[in-house]
């Protein structure tokens, strides 16, 4: 089981900035299996959709990037090397991991996935 105070060690281990409260949180919220069980079930999504906005996530706290959003950016490469971005503005800024992930994957499902993506990137 992991718990509150690791993860917040870790994040400061990782010389993160900005609110280590709100990025903890976020990142056991990610953890939860009740969170992973809506995805896969209500919401359609796969494992390798959630890995993927789990090291996005990870990324942006390492990187100190999760102060306040107000825009969420999705960027597909396929495996010819086409390269698109799509971007959506937030209702209303802010730093809840729900809200964050929610529009991310809005925003995936936006793209024709109908090639093999070759990198998947999302800030």
């Amino acid at each position: 089981m992991v718990q509150r105070t690791h993860v917040r060690v870790l994040l400061q281990a990782a010389h993160s900035t900005g609110d280590l409260d709100a990025q903890t949180d976020a990142l056991l919220a990610l953890l939860d299996s009740d969170y992973i069980e809506h995805q896969l079930n209500e919401r359609g999504h796969t494992l390798q959709t959630l890995g993927d906005a789990w090291r996005v996530w990870r990324a942006s706290c390492a990187a100190g990037e999760l102060d306040l959003v107000t825009r969420v950016a999705v960027t597909v490469r396929t495996a010819t090397f086409y390269t698109r971005t799509k971007i959506r503005k937030l209702a209303a800024p802010s730093s809840d991991r729900d809200v964050i992930v929610a529009a991310a994957l809005r925003v995936l499902d936006l793209f024709e996935l109908d090639r093999p993506i070759r990198l998947l990137g999302c800030g």
